[in-house]
């Protein structure tokens, strides 16, 4: 099992009923971010897709922009 960490929120979103969440945390000690999509109904979530997209180090980066 992965060791994760959510250490802030960097954008959240409802409308109806979806909710999109974008966090920036760590995955086994690594930077990373995490996207989530929820479908809730009856104030239960019913569908999840998300995933962590690991952080690569700077001096790899396209752009200055960040993952976030």
């Amino acid at each position: 099992m992965q060791h994760r960490s959510i250490d802030e929120v960097v954008f959240l979103l409802g409308e109806r009923n979806f909710v999109f969440i974008a966090v920036m945390g760590t995955v086994e000690g690594e930077p990373c971010v995490y996207i989530n999509l929820y479908r809730v109904k009856d104030e239960k979530i019913v569908e999840h897709w998300g995933f962590p997209e690991k952080i690569p180090p700077e001096e790899q980066w396209k752009n200055n922009n960040g993952m976030l």
